[in-house]
Order: structure tokens, then C-alpha cells, then sequence
């Protein structure tokens, strides 16, 4: 249903924006020159994840500007690392000390990580989750993330020089998280500038924060929120249109937020920005000389997408490949089709789900007037539906 919503607001809804100030940047070791060159991953709508090595642990690393550096308790534990209990936001913690991670290219060190359970995480997008590289790896670095290429470039950024044209966004750092000046123009209002957060952790183009929400009469008070992926976000709506600096994103998906507590409840800013506008540029992140820089990639005038089927889907299992509706909005194709909360996706189109991915899946359930054969595992029996997607957005 809506994209998924994954910096700490969807793990820990609590959290506050100050529970999020970092502790300090790593210690860093390149194995030859000052920089390095490392393969990402794509997952989601923008999402980023590089491989690495905790200990002789292999796993995945999600990379969000909006998030502390956390490791996954069951890598922690894989890796043999103890530290001493205690709690992150509202959540229990243990807090692990000089943890080093090693990267293609480098080698880092942080005097001290959170350690909790991610793999919520993991259900909602099918990607394995180890942990994050949060805001000690940015201000480390200075990062090039290059969406199109599937590359990530890590410099220091004493020796840093700035090649291309890509245009600089000033940012400011509050509780360590960097935000932004963007313009917003919603259908039937005026435009308007505010301050967002920057996120490559987070699913979504642009999430609005529940008091700019309130404030502005963007949702019916009365009505029943939708409960979503991390149970804070309410409807969502096309905006006319997206300005950062020069660039003007058309009709970009926006959230609007429910929360009472959490980032998303934060009166100081608009709201947040994430992987699904930053994935359409090669984005540097230059967090010394407080900048964005910003260079369109081929992905830049592409559609915004939203889902077509009302499905709301998660990954279960130890490899992340049984899919499971979780929900089906009423009245929505997926309602139509006869979909219930619990079934499990065995084919689309005869193709068994294992092979197109959660990722995939979804990607066809946002075709508008998209079709599919689709058989269910319900209740022990195999049942087969017809889903008729439709516009929903």
C-alpha cells in the first residue's frame, strides 16, 4: 500500500529527534590512497545497501544519513561482540564498543554502537538487514553515492575536490541529522519552502511531519489512519511538484504523518526526503563543508510510483522469500480480487514469487491496468486469483 517509511521512526515510533545525535565520527584505515570504490545495492525505492564484514561475520549494511550506526543483535551475537544493557530511545539496547567494520577498500572503527533487533526491517523490504552505517559513517567521509553506476565512493574529506556539475545544496546538521531547504507544492495550495531531513534510509520521496500536517489541515481529523509499515503514516497524495535549488521533481508521492511522538512528529521542520528523489541523482554527501551536491541521473523525470493492488505485502522466512499479504485496503483491487490478510504468494503469471522478488512484486503491482494470474497458499489450500490493478494514487 504505501511505501515503506525505514529510518528509526519505523523501528522505534518513540524515538525523538535528539535520541538520534550520533556519537562521533569512526576511525578510519584505507588499504591504499584516500579513497575507495565499493559495489552497492538496491533495494526498495532508493535504498542502499553495501556488503561488509563484522568480525569474520559477513552481512548487509543498510546506508541512511537519517539513523545512528546501529549493528543487528543477531549479527552482534554471529560476531561474538558483548557489551554492557541498555536502551536505545524506548527500546532495549546492549552497547557494543570498538566495533569495526570492514569495506571493500577501508576499514572503520566506532568507539561505540547500539545493538537491538533489525529485523523487522528486513520484513518489510525482503533484504537482509546486519545494520546501518548512519551519521558517524557520514561525517567520516566524504560519500559519493551513485544510484546508476551501483557505486559507492568513499573519500577524505581533507583531500576531497569536487569533479562534474553537480549543483550544492546547503545543508544544516541538528542532533547530527542533515537537513535541507526544499519548495513543496501541493494540489490547491500555494507553494511553500521549509526545512526536511535528508534521508537515504528512508523508502519514500517525501514524508510530511504531523504538526506541518495538522497545521495545514492536510488530513481529516476525524478520519481512521492508515496504519502503514511503521503504524505513523496517514494518507498519502501527489504533490504538483518537488523544488531542490534548480531541480523541480514532478508529482512526487507525499506521506503525511499521524505520529503524536517521534521524528515524524517533529514541529521544528516540514518534513523528510528520501531514497526515491535521491535515487535520480549522484549525490554527494559532503557533510564538512555542510553540502549536498546534486547531478541528475537518467532516472531523474521518471514517474513517481504508487501502488496499484491495495496489497500490502512483508517477507517472512530465514531467506526472506515466502511473501505475505498483510493487509487489503477495502475497496481496492486486491479486495476485489479476493485477497485476504495471511495468504502467502505462491506464482504470478505461473512464475514461482522466489524468482521475481518482493521488490519485483511490488514493482508489477504498481502498473497501472496491470493484470496477473496469482495463486495463494490460504488456510492449507492453493487458491487462484485474478488481480486488476488500477490507479489508486
Amino acid at each position: 500500500m504505501n511505501t515503506l517509511f525505514l529510518t528509526l521512526a519505523a523501528l522505534a515510533a518513540a524515538a525523538a529527534p535528539a535520541a538520534q545525535t550520533p556519537t562521533s565520527p569512526a576511525s578510519v584505515r584505507f588499504a591504499a590512497g584516500r579513497s575507495a570504490r565499493i559495489p552497492i545495492e538496491i533495494a526498495g525505492s532508493g535504498l542502499v545497501f553495501v556488503r561488509a564484514r563484522v568480525r569474520e561475520v559477513d552481512t548487509w549494511l543498510l546506508v541512511s544519513s537519517g539513523s545512528p550506526s546501529l549493528l543487528s543483535t543477531r549479527v552482534a551475537t554471529q560476531a561474538s561482540l558483548s557489551g554492557e544493557p541498555g536502551t536505545f530511545s524506548s527500546l532495549p539496547a546492549e552497547l557494543l564498543h570498538n566495533v569495526t567494520v570492514d569495506l571493500p577498500g577501508v576499514t572503520l572503527t566506532q568507539a561505540t554502537v547500539s545493538s537491538l533487533n533489525l529485523d523487522p526491517m528486513q520484513t518489510s523490504i525482503g533484504h537482509p538487514i546486519g545494520g546501518i552505517l548512519g551519521i558517524p559513517f557520514f561525517e567520516s567521509f566524504v560519500i559519493i553515492l551513485d544510484y546508476a553506476r551501483g557505486q559507492l565512493e568513499l573519500h577524505d574529506p581533507k583531500t576531497f575536490a569536487p569533479s562534474g556539475t553537480g549543483t550544492a545544496i546547503p545543508i544544516t546538521r541538528e542532533a547530527g541529522l542533515p537537513y535541507a531547504r526544499a519548495r513543496l507544492k501541493l494540489p490547491e495550495r500555494d507553494r511553500f519552502e521549509g526545512s526536511f531531513l535528508i534521508d537515504s534510509g528512508a523508502d519514500n520521496a517525501v514524508i510530511l511531519f504531523s504538526p506541518f500536517v495538522s497545521s495545514n489541515r492536510l488530513l481529516d481529523p476525524g478520519a481512521k489512519p492508515d496504519a502503514g509499515e511503521a503504524g505513523t503514516l496517514g494518507a498519502a497524495l501527489r504533490a504538483e511538484a518537488l523544488d531542490l535549488e534548480r531541480f523541480t521533481l514532478r508529482r512526487p508521492v507525499v506521506n503525511l504523518s499521524r505520529s503524536t511522538k517521534g521524528l515524524t512528529a517533529d514541529p521544528k521542520h516540514a518534513g523528510l526526503i528520501g531514497g526515491e528523489v535521491l535515487s535520480r541523482f549522484r549525490v554527494t554527501w559532503d557533510f564538512t563543508r555542510e553540502r549536498l551536491l546534486l547531478e541528475p541521473n537518467r532516472r531523474y523525470r521518471d514517474p513517481f510510483p504508487y501502488d496499484a493492488s491495495g496489497l500490502s505485502l512483508s517477507a517472512q522466512g530465514p531467506d526472506l522469500s515466502t511473501f505475505e499479504v498483510r493487509r487489503v485496503a477495502p475497496a481496492s483491487p486486491g479486495a476485489e480480487a479476493g485477497f485476504a490478510e495471511g495468504d502467502v504468494l505462491l506464482t504470478v503469471d505461473g512464475t514461482p514469487v522466489k524468482q521475481i522478488t518482493l521488490h519485483g512484486i511490488r514493482r508489477l503491482f504498481q502498473r497501472d491496468a496491470g493484470e496477473y494470474e496469482i495463486s495463494v497458499l490460504r488456510n492449507g489450500q492453493i487458491r487462484r486469483l485474478s488481480l486488476k490493478c488500477r490507479r489508486l494514487l
